[in-house]
């Protein structure tokens, strides 16, 4: 079986002094180590995949709480929190109102919306597809995503979302951006003393990774979902 190039995280202090061992007990002798944050490390190295499936227990096994996981998984977890987060988000209905489209008309189960001064026009069909485009029949394009419409309304048509502009504190700036790498990072952190003390047990990625979704789900509203996801994504 090849061998590929993996990474794993967790807590630094039991990646340096428990994760490498066993790495060296596995035949693994060529590990890139990388800090981040300083509280994590992550180790990158060549191992198949059958070979890493029985690491990965062995390490769960060890210590659930401090160690996160393959890199890979973890993603994973964080884009499915993200996907939900994206359906949950805001709908084909609300992303029309927000640009600027009114409602102009309706018929079992598909709305239509007109943008007058952007001379566009457009249609819903619930919340699986919408399209939109010039009134006169170019530029249309058909989403399945109301995040994308949006991002291509504002790219294509420099149109700007109503709601995020009366209310600033909902768009996530670059210094709100480090805030949620506080939170992320201190929710982890709190988590890990919890579970050392008895308060928690089994802790591990999956459940901050949910902690987090949940966190911006129920406390800064739809605007600050959306921009979060779009601001999210480009460090994935």
């Amino acid at each position: 079986m090849p061998k590929k190039s993996h990474t794993i995280s967790g807590n630094k202090r039991f990646m340096t002094k428990r994760a490498i061992p066993i790495l060296k007990k596995y035949g693994i002798k060529n590990v890139k180590a990388a800090e981040r944050g300083g509280f994590f490390l992550e180790l990158t190295f060549d191992i198949d995949d059958a070979k890493l499936q029985k690491l990965d227990k062995e390490l769960k096994k060890a210590n659930k709480s401090a160690y996160g996981g393959v890199l890979e998984q973890i993603r994973k977890i964080i884009r499915e929190e993200i996907q939900k987060l994206t359906e949950a988000a805001i709908s084909f209905d609300e992303m029309f109102d927000a640009y600027g489209f009114s409602l102009s008309d309706s018929d079992e189960g598909v709305k239509f919306y007109l943008h007058s001064k952007a001379k566009l026009d457009g249609f819903a069909e619930g919340n699986k597809l919408a399209s939109v485009g010039r009134m006169s029949g170019k530029d249309n394009k058909v989403f399945r995503n109301p995040i994308k419409l949006g991002f291509w309304l504002e790219k294509k048509f420099k149109l700007k979302n109503k709601y995020l502009e009366e209310n600033k504190r909902l768009k996530l700036n670059e210094a709100n951006e480090s805030t949620w790498t506080w939170i992320y990072k201190g929710m982890l952190s709190g988590l890990f003393k919890a579970e050392k003390k008895g308060g928690l047990v089994e802790v591990n990625i999956d459940d901050v990774a949910h902690a987090a979704a949940f966190l911006v789900k129920t406390e800064f509203g739809s605007g600050a979902k959306s921009d979060f996801i779009k601001t999210f994504k480009r460090w994935l």
